[in-house]
């Protein structure tokens, strides 16, 4: 319950209630408003599905069992009392920071921008400690899956629910034609693209390719809300023309959907970046559109479940002139491509199962 609101089931499956409807679930969110990713599409999106109440909250008193984002204050959640049942949601591959520097500056960070009531040094150690609380701990990949068993017992992987997006059915391009490759994410990520936009120059007039980008039009440098900078002006610099629109959660499938294929380039070589989940893939998929992206370890797994063809998946800026040029004159070899991705995000991928699997969360401790 969000200021005394039920929240409105949105799947039309309605499952067992929890036994604390009189003292609602506490969630310390990924932020105030709930308009982040996390929050649209982590727990808020199973409480709907559950018809679960949930208050907002910044401390434990009133509440029994609470779920605890990566980006609450967890020095402070860490101390919660061993009668308070925990629930840690971390979906971002956080411990792959390995610079003492980077992980410095987010827990320094995050308490000069008052998310944190106190500094941390090193956030990785913070990190750990809350997993080591925590009653349960909710991760996004396998791999990560492995190093929280380290710190706790009772670890569960879980990707997003992307039930916010209706599923279209897929389309088959026609041969021939202009090539449009569209990108979506936040803009701290969008220097990956470089990768494809290197490929397309290297392309030419081979195939005539238009790139999009569908992202924030001013994007943050610093702590996902400080520094803005022109997201235009910064492609400007990369010296090839490429469309930019405003992310918006009703334009964004028809964007998408009004282009031919989707990239998601990822830096290999950042840790961080290359142990992130296969969310955005998944979630193209989901609206009928193939995807071309880079080879991490979720990515390679993904297309493995999926049945595709590796010419999809790219280690190096070789790799993506070698596919882009391949799947922009083979639109059938396309279209399978997309079948086969919208058939696992509905299938092994389901909304249904990732319910169940927020279900396994709570029985483990005794909530459900």
């Amino acid at each position: 319950m969000i200021d005394g609101v039920l929240l409105v089931l949105q799947s039309g499956v309605i499952m067992n209630k929890f036994e604390y409807e009189k003292n609602p679930f506490g969630y310390a969110p990924f932020s105030a408003d709930l308009s982040r990713p996390g929050d649209r599409r982590r727990f808020p999106a199973y409480a709907r599905r559950i018809q679960q109440n949930f208050d907002l909250v910044e401390s434990w008193n009133d509440h029994e069992v609470i779920v605890v984002s990566s980006s609450a204050d967890l020095q402070t959640w860490q101390k919660a009392p061993e009668n308070k049942i925990i629930v840690f949601d971390i979906p971002d591959a956080l411990l792959e920071e390995t610079s003492t520097m980077r992980s410095a500056f987010r827990g320094i960070g995050k308490w000069l921008v008052g998310a944190n009531r106190r500094p941390s040094i090193n956030y990785r150690s913070t990190l750990l400690k809350m997993a080591e609380r925590a009653d349960a701990v909710i991760c996004s990949t396998p791999e990560q899956s492995e190093r929280f068993l380290e710190h706790n017992l009772n670890v569960h992987t879980i990707l997003d629910f992307h039930g916010e997006f209706q599923i279209y059915e897929v389309s088959k391009t026609l041969e021939g034609g202009r090539f449009d490759i569209v990108w979506e994410g936040l803009g701290y990520t969008l220097t990956a693209m470089k990768q494809v936009v290197e490929a397309v120059r290297i392309i030419g007039e081979d195939l005539e390719i238009g790139l999009h980008v569908v992202t924030d039009r001013r994007t943050p440098r610093f702590m996902d809300q400080y520094a803005l900078r022109d997201t235009a002006v910064q492609l400007g610099t990369w010296a090839h023309p490429i469309s930019v629109y405003q992310w918006d959660l009703r334009s964004f499938p028809s964007i998408a959907r009004s282009c031919d294929v989707a990239v998601v380039p990822v830096d290999l070589k950042d840790r961080y970046a290359r142990a992130k989940p296969e969310n955005r893939m998944r979630l193209f998929w989901r609206l009928g559109i193939p995807v071309i992206a880079s080879a991490t370890p979720a990515h390679v797994r993904a297309f493995e479940v999926a049945g595709m063809s590796s010419k999809a998946l790219c280690y190096s800026v070789d790799d993506w002139v070698e596919a882009i040029s391949y799947f922009g004159k083979n639109r059938q070899a396309l279209f399978e491509l997309s079948s086969l991705g919208q058939k696992a995000a509905l299938g092994i991928y389901s909304e249904d199962g990732l319910s169940n699997s927020w279900d396994s969360v709570f029985k483990s401790v005794g909530v459900l």
